[in-house]
Formats: C-alpha cells, structure tokens, sequence
C-alpha cells in the first residue's frame, strides 16, 4: 500500500493554519486597547457626543478580552435612552471601533413631573443639553395611554409637510381618545378612537383648507372628526 504523503501534507497544513488563526485571535483578544474610534450617526443631529460614550465604556476597557466582552458592551451603549443600535468591533492593531445609530425622536412628551422625548421606535428618550427639535407635545400620557396611538400620530405629522407645519400639541384622554392643536388657534380639533385616522387626517386637511380660503379659522372652537364621512363643527358663541 502507498503511503500517500500528498494528503498528510494537506492535513499539517490545515493543522497549522488553524493553530495560527486561533493564536492570532488569542494575541488580539488579549491587546491592550490603543486607540478608540466612535461614529455617531445621524451627523445632522447629536444627542449624545463621544465623549459621553466614553465615560460610558471607560470602567469597561480594561475587560475587552473576547466577543462576549464587546457584545456586553453593546449592551451597555444599547441602555443608553439616545441609542438605537450599535456595533462595536476590535481591530488586529488593537483599535475598538463603535458605530452608533441615535434614535429619532418624533414627539415631545409632557407629564406632571417630567418631560421627554418619544423616538419612533415607540421608546422614550431623555432630553438632550445638545440637541433640542421641533416636534409636536403630547398631553394627558399615562402609563396606560397607547403609546401605538400616540407613536402613530406623532409619526404622520412628522412625514406630513402640512400637518408639521401646523400641528403643536398631541392630546389624550383616559379613554385613549386624540384630540390636536393648531399653532395659532384655539380650536379643538377631535380625532377620537384609533380607528380610520387616515381618513380622519385627510377630512381635517380639506376642511381646514377651506376655512383658510374663507377666512374663517378663528370661527370655529370645535372640529369633531370622529364620525364615518361626517365632520361636526361648532362655533365660537357670539357674546
């Protein structure tokens, strides 16, 4: 029987090599962490900067020794209200690179002792001191309010050029029921129940359209859209 060296050769080879690959990861894993690179995006809007993400990871560094380490310390970032995702990786030169999504915030939610954002993953963000932006208030929100209403709603009139501009405050009831507010007016205009409120928006755009051509925006204190292809407006009372 022929001794087949070629084979034997072949299996030293793939030997070695995995050898080689795991004393590589093993000398990696164990590096000392030389330099720290932190991507924050979007880049438009900041509300957390790196500096605040070290002080995070900071007590931290010395046990980056593996994946399960850096997978924990996703998990540390990930806590963080501004944080959406991020992914942290170690480079063979000993670099640790941190990629981190922000959350998007799409309303501003006011309680009797706190204020904070409402992101569209429908979770709660803390204000940030580096950023403030310009999205609707939420009124009345208990911790039993429907946060998938409320994150709906919110979510329209930041995707609605026309409701952005006009809509300042988002308010529910005990009963979930939504009413909004106009900038500059006083009328209350009452959306109701989580029920056909795109068609609820759409009557609201053609009635407030022809108020505006007449003029008459100031006239009405309630504009009730509840009702299937029925708009109920009442009036202000002329002392």
């Amino acid at each position: 029987m022929k001794f087949n060296w070629d084979k034997v050769l072949l299996i030293i080879m793939l030997i070695f090599s995995i050898g080689l690959f795991y004393s590589s990861n093993v000398i990696n894993n164990n590096r000392n962490i030389d330099d720290i690179k932190i991507s924050i995006l979007p880049k438009s809007q900041y509300f957390i900067s790196s500096d605040s993400i070290l002080k995070v990871i900071d007590p931290n560094l010395n046990k980056i020794k593996g994946s399960k380490v850096l997978f924990s310390l996703e998990k540390i970032i990930d806590s963080i209200s501004y944080v959406e995702k991020s992914q942290i990786s170690k480079t063979v030169g000993g670099n640790l690179n941190i990629e981190i999504k922000q959350n998007k915030p799409i309303a501003r939610i006011i309680t009797d002792d706190s204020m904070f954002y409402l992101s569209e993953n429908l979770t709660f963000m803390n204000l940030s001191k580096l950023q403030s932006v310009k999205v609707p208030l939420i009124i009345g929100y208990e911790k039993k309010s429907s946060l998938k209403f409320l994150g709906k709603i919110s979510f329209i009139t930041q995707n609605d050029n026309f409701l952005n501009e006009r809509i300042s405050k988002i308010i529910i009831d005990k009963q979930d029921n939504l009413s909004v507010k106009f900038r500059g007016l006083d009328t209350n205009i009452f959306l109701g129940k989580d029920i056909r409120i795109n068609e609820k928006i759409k009557n609201l755009k053609g009635f407030y359209k022809r108020l505006e051509e007449k003029k008459e925006l100031l006239k009405y204190r309630e504009i009730n859209l509840q009702f299937e292809n029925q708009i109920v407006a009442i009036k202000n009372q002329i002392l």
